[in-house]
């Protein structure tokens, strides 16, 4: 499996969105293990993630994080899209729990389990 996971790096662009998909399953089951208690297995995914990543590129994708989606969130819930919204709460938390687990984003681990929690909340109260 690893051998596929590199001939795909080695063939795709890193913020295609195949590898995005990928590199966040991986992130979502380190979190489950870590949160089972199976902290070296969590730990062993992370150390695999974090050798196709570019922490150096992390700040360029912040203001997307932390404003943009939020924007997108705002504008489909004023349209009466409550389907997007979701949509875009669903990959916020994506993306807060890739970048929490992966770690070395310039948010801090408390800020982005802040937001997991709160859009986990939002989240399951919708009907």
């Amino acid at each position: 499996m690893n051998e596929l996971i590199q001939e795909i790096m080695l063939n795709i662009n890193k913020k295609d969105t195949l590898w995005s998909n990928i590199d966040h399953a991986y992130c979502l089951k380190a979190r489950i293990l870590r949160e089972m208690g199976k902290v070296k297995e969590s730990q062993e995914i992370i150390t695999f993630v974090n050798k196709y990543r570019h922490p150096e590129l992390y700040i360029n994708g912040v203001e997307w994080f932390t404003k943009t989606i939020d924007v997108n969130i705002q504008s489909n819930l004023d349209a009466n899209s409550k389907a997007r919204a979701r949509s875009w709460r669903l990959l916020k938390l994506e993306e807060a729990i890739a970048h929490r687990e992966a770690g070395k984003y310039p948010i801090s681990s408390d800020i982005l389990d802040k937001t997991i929690d709160e859009l986990k909340e939002i989240l399951s109260a919708e009907k």
